[in-house]
């Protein structure tokens, strides 16, 4: 038979040198953990490209690269009519951001202008609605009166004195002792045999007077319903 050589001490201690080599970074690799690893020794050319993900980030940092820095977003990279109402905070906005001239009546919405925002003297006649303007705007005080004159003989007069309310609460108050005081009867009022007419009578007072000036013997009103406006001087 033929004999089996074997390796000689120095072949056995080179093919154990060379198993602890093959076998020593593989259970290297399985060993070593995160607590292992200095802190701070792990720079960005020890890390490969595109390997780390969201979730190896900490909360705190996936927010800092989420967020968007300051002053970063220009109007080139805003698509045009994209921000709406919602997207404004509120008051952010005010005449130094407005081009002058710029904005029209769509722009503004129902009843969002009153009168502390309009200038004194700025509105002017040809920028009013035509028949669009009630008593109430024009007037500093208008209202109704019910009123029941007496008897009138021919060529006498009689008036009645009836308290008026302004139009609103001002500071100091509205007084209608040097308004023009005009006041217009209802239909049935007899126009053809008197005459009517109105002056003031103190700060929230008028005096309405009926002169019979053409009407045959003497003549007396039922009770009526006079409208009534006055005019600032």
């Amino acid at each position: 038979m033929r004999r089996v050589r074997l390796p000689s001490p120095a072949a056995l201690i080179a093919l154990a040198a060379l198993f602890v080599a093959l076998g020593g970074p593989a259970q290297a690799a399985r060993l070593i953990k995160g607590k292992d690893i200095k802190r701070n020794t792990i720079t960005s050319r020890n890390v490969k490209n595109g390997s780390l993900r969201v979730a190896d980030l900490s909360s705190a940092a996936a927010s800092t690269l989420s967020a968007t820095p300051a002053n970063s977003i220009g109007s080139d990279k805003i698509a045009d009519g994209s921000i709406a109402a919602a997207d404004l905070a509120a008051a952010s906005v005010n005449g130094s951001h407005v081009v002058d001239q710029s904005l029209q009546g769509l722009d503004i919405a129902t009843n969002a202008v009153s009168a502390d925002e309009i200038a004194p003297n700025s509105i002017q006649g040809d920028e009013v609605q035509d028949g669009r303007l009630g008593a109430r705007d024009v007037g500093s005080f208008v209202g109704t009166k019910m009123l029941d004159f007496p008897p009138v003989a021919v060529g006498e007069c009689a008036f009645l004195d009836a308290d008026v309310t302004a139009v609103a609460v001002a500071a100091p108050p509205f007084s209608v002792s040097d308004d023009i005081v005009l006041v217009a009867p209802p239909s049935s009022f007899p126009d053809d045999a008197l005459v009517l007419s109105a002056a003031p009578a103190g700060a929230t007072k008028i005096r309405v007077r009926i002169c019979n000036l053409n009407g045959a013997g003497g003549i007396d009103l039922p009770s009526l319903t006079y409208r009534y406006i006055s005019f600032d001087m």
